[in-house]
């Protein structure tokens, strides 16, 4: 009993594994949390139960590209062990092992969990006129997005032009009716999605001439 005691409290004291986050099609890198002081003379990082290998430096020869998932996209540092991951995608989400030996014959292994993300999609903004009079129009814009729970907010420059606003319930796709005349300078009307710490926008100047919608999209990210 004493003896099964001790086993589950060595399990449940157990360092969780580190965790990395990325975007996908971006490059992240994992630490194998080597002792600064160690002269590396084996690395070996895996994936999956059975242990995988898909870099390894043993015996001063170092190899990448030892399955086909990877093959390209891996860079060891062969002082400290650590494996970056370029180009990521949603596949290289799991956890890692990576198992050290030093020069003096000294082992470590530590677990690293990758979760993998995607960058918010650009705002889709359609256009559509509501009616016009003369030298007067009113423009409807449609603003949605392809990502779930998503902030959503209309700017309009200058301020004083008139508009009114509204979002839909489902809270991916909002509304804005902006006021238009002749005598006005182009109007710039910026949707933004946020979500996580991350803003994308879509931004349309919009022109009336009298007989003409002008419109011009361009797009950024904070």
């Amino acid at each position: 009993m004493r003896l099964l005691l001790i086993a589950f409290l060595q399990v449940a004291l157990a360092d969780p594994p580190k965790e990395v986050s990325g975007y996908i099609g971006e490059t992240i890198t994992l630490p194998s949390g080597a002792e600064p002081s160690w002269t590396l003379s084996d690395i070996y990082w895996s994936i999956f139960p059975n242990n995988t290998w898909i870099a390894t430096y043993d015996n001063k020869e170092e190899n990448t590209d030892r399955i086909s998932q990877y093959k390209g996209r891996l860079s060891l540092n062969i002082k400290s062990g650590d494996l970056t991951i370029r180009n990521l995608t949603t596949k290289d989400a799991m956890e890692y092992t990576v198992d050290l030996t030093n020069a003096a014959g000294k082992n470590n292994e530590n677990k690293i969990k990758v979760t993998v993300k995607q960058h918010l999609q650009k705002p889709n903004i359609k256009t559509s006129p509501a009616g016009s009079a003369g030298e007067d129009c009113w423009m409807v814009m449609h603003c949605s997005s392809p990502d779930k729970d998503v902030g959503l907010s209309w700017q309009v420059k200058p301020p004083s032009v008139t508009n009114y606003p509204t979002i839909n319930p489902d809270n991916n796709s909002t509304f804005l009716l902006v006021f238009l005349n002749t005598t006005q300078n182009p109007v710039d009307v910026t949707c933004t999605f946020s979500k996580n710490m991350e803003n994308t926008s879509t931004v349309v100047t919009l022109k009336y001439d009298g007989k003409l919608y002008f419109v011009v999209v361009t797009f950024w990210n904070m």
